[in-house]
């Protein structure tokens, strides 16, 4: 049963608890966040803020352990264990390779979130597209 207010239309985990409060507390600081700040709770005069929420969605959906390709990756380091040593090798190695990926997209998406949310700076939608399009074909690829 939820309670009143409670909603499943935004996935957050513990890591977005900081960068969260520092907003709402008008705070920054120069640590390396893993969450972001989780605007579809917040005003929503925010400026792009479709944009932003999408491509925290998206950010979450590669960079959460228990995101979308967190859970895929697992199905395949799990089938990598059950085999034998050739085939544990081959799907360490795409894990690595996706691992790879994921790391290069993900840190992008988090430096236009931090800075829209910390700097207030504009996000190039464009940019943001072709970001998430990266998450959502990175995810579809690992089966």
């Amino acid at each position: 049963m939820r309670r009143q207010g409670e909603t499943a239309a935004t996935f957050t985990d513990h890591t977005d608890v900081r960068p969260t409060l520092l907003h709402l507390t008008g705070l920054s600081d120069d640590y390396a966040h893993d969450g972001r700040v989780v605007i579809e709770a917040l005003d929503e005069s925010i400026p792009q803020r479709d944009t932003l929420s999408r491509l925290a969605a998206a950010y979450k959906m590669i960079n959460a352990p228990l995101g979308e390709l967190g859970r895929r990756t697992l199905v395949i380091s799990t089938r990598a264990l059950a085999g034998d040593d050739a085939t544990y090798e081959a799907l360490e190695m795409q894990i690595s390779s996706v691992a790879a990926q994921r790391d290069a997209i993900a840190g992008r998406m988090i430096g236009i979130l931090e800075s829209a949310a910390f700097a207030h700076t504009h996000v190039d939608e464009d940019e943001a597209q072709r970001l998430i399009a990266a998450a959502e074909s990175l995810t579809a690829s690992v089966r």
